[in-house]
């Protein structure tokens, strides 16, 4: 800034001086620059009282005390409208007159340059025109001392480079490698960074302070949990709004099992169902450790089969691994004793949580089977003694019989004489036994029939059996031999017709 004095006596007004430009330590605080002017002193000195018309001399001097130079001083003296200036002699410099913003005159003493503790003179002579006191104002102006200090501005800047493996296997984690670098001119502040995967941001990690020309590197992990493409942004931000990422696409690779069971759909209770069981890879990585449990239906029975991968006996099987597009096959028999929906459940487990689960029903239907014995007695047999005939009927079904009816026959010469087991009605040549209600799986019946005969020869005994729940009609015959006792046997004749 400038320097001036308005004055009846001397002043001596300060103005900062200047010195050479300072730069602060880059990234620090310190003085930038720092100015010093010369210190300046004007003195007037001249009668306090002159005559009129009358000139008088005055003399106005400029003291530099300091040691520096001054420049550019101007040392204005007023000049009042009555005052005549008769005389003005510098001991250096020039003076004009010039008039002030009042439309006061002004006589304006400059001096280009004022050296260190130097003196000058300005001579003058004033004579009043009218009787009226004046006052001699004196003021002065310096040059202002200039100054400037360079700021160097600095430019933090961010890059971000991601790198790490293009495949990864679903549910595997691996680890990718951030690089933040600052090539700006100044400290990156208050740096994080992150790595997304698709729509999941990801966890911030802090970096702090980068340098300029620095850089960071940071490990992360990542753990693939979305099959397909999958879009990775590492992105990094700092103080002041700097903000700047990078994209990477990687392949997330993952196995897919699936599951085919072919069984029958319609067996017969007490029959076995063979199942063959394919597990099939149909994704685009491997599947490891694979093993298929396999859970029968409700009260059937395994049957081991000699063909293809055998089980635990907790009906396990390991696969092992299954290259993409691969598969294994494996089977099964199961003795199937339940009426109803027959349900096998088949469940293959692998490595990162990989599953597949498949059910297959087949329809079990119970039937009654009925069988049917004749044991005739053990001959030949004398005419006339009592001989007993064994019918035996067997369920070998899953099902209850019912309403079973039993025909014993006898051909001519032998006739029944009692019936044991069940009631029965006893006419010629045969032997009706009354209707069974019920036999169950499993269950025998056992039907006695005793017959005499009458006549010699070959008699034939025959059963028959009918049922309706299920449909069934099933006969046997057989024949025993008689002889007399009392006659000489010359010979047989065939036996009669069943009556």
């Amino acid at each position: 800034a400038s320097s001036r004095r308005t004055q009846r006596v001397a002043v001596s007004p300060v103005a900062p001086p200047a010195t050479p430009a300072f730069t602060a330590p880059a990234g620090g605080i310190g003085m930038l620059s720092a100015s010093q002017g010369a210190l300046i002193r004007v003195e007037s000195v001249g009668p306090r009282a002159i005559v009129l018309g009358k000139a008088a001399q005055f003399t106005i001097t400029a003291l530099n005390q300091s040691d520096l130079p001054a420049r550019d001083l101007n040392v204005r003296i007023g000049l009042p409208s009555w005052v005549q200036l008769s005389g003005a002699e510098p001991s250096t410099g020039s003076t004009r007159k010039q008039a002030d913003a009042s439309g006061i005159d002004q006589l304006v003493w400059t001096l280009d340059n004022l050296e260190a503790r130097g003196r000058q003179q300005l001579t003058l002579k004033l004579m009043p025109i009218e009787n009226r006191p004046f006052e001699l104002a004196v003021d002065w102006a310096l040059m202002p001392v200039s100054m400037q200090a360079q700021i160097q501005v600095q430019k933090p800047e961010l890059e971000i480079a991601l790198s790490g493996p293009k495949d990864l296997l679903f549910g595997q984690t691996e680890t990718y490698t951030i690089t933040v670098t600052n090539p700006g001119t100044g400290d990156a502040e208050n740096v994080s960074v992150q790595l997304a995967a698709g729509k999941s941001a990801g966890k911030s990690h802090a970096l702090g302070v980068i340098g300029a020309g620095q850089q960071r590197q940071i490990q992360v992990e990542l753990t693939a949990q979305q099959a397909g493409q999958l879009e990775l942004t590492a992105l990094a931000a700092a103080e002041g709004g700097l903000e700047t990422s990078a994209n990477r696409t990687v392949q997330v690779r993952q196995a897919r099992l699936e599951i085919e069971v072919a069984g029958p759909p319609l067996k017969f209770a007490g029959t076995v169902a063979t199942y063959q069981v394919r597990v099939s890879n149909i994704g685009d990585a491997p599947a490891d450790r694979i093993v298929a449990a396999v859970k029968l239906p409700s009260g059937s029975k395994h049957v081991p089969i000699n063909d293809g991968p055998q089980p635990s006996a907790e009906l396990t099987w390991n696969l092992g691994v299954l290259r993409p597009g691969a598969d294994a096959v494996f089977n099964i028999g199961a003795q199937l004793l339940s009426p109803g929906e027959n349900r096998l459940e088949v469940q293959v487990r692998g490595a990162a949580d990989i599953a597949a689960d498949r059910i297959v029903a087949t329809r079990v239907e119970a039937i009654a089977d009925l069988k049917l014995v004749v044991n005739d007695p053990k001959g030949p047999k004398p005419v006339g003694e009592e001989v007993v005939y064994e019918i035996e009927v067997t369920n070998r079904g899953t099902k209850a019989a019912e309403q079973i009816n039993v025909v014993a026959q006898f051909s001519e010469g032998i006739e029944p004489v009692r019936a044991e087991g069940s009631q029965a009605e006893l006419v010629p040549g045969q032997v009706l036994f009354h209707p069974i209600g019920r036999l169950e799986p499993g269950q025998k019946l056992t039907l006695k029939v005793t017959a005499k005969a009458s006549t010699e020869g070959n008699h034939r005994f025959r059963a028959e059996v009918t049922c309706d729940q299920p449909e069934t009609r099933l006969a046997a015959e057989d024949s025993t031999r008689y002889y007399k006792l009392d006659v000489p046997q010359l010979g047989s004749r065939a036996g009669g017709t069943i009556r």
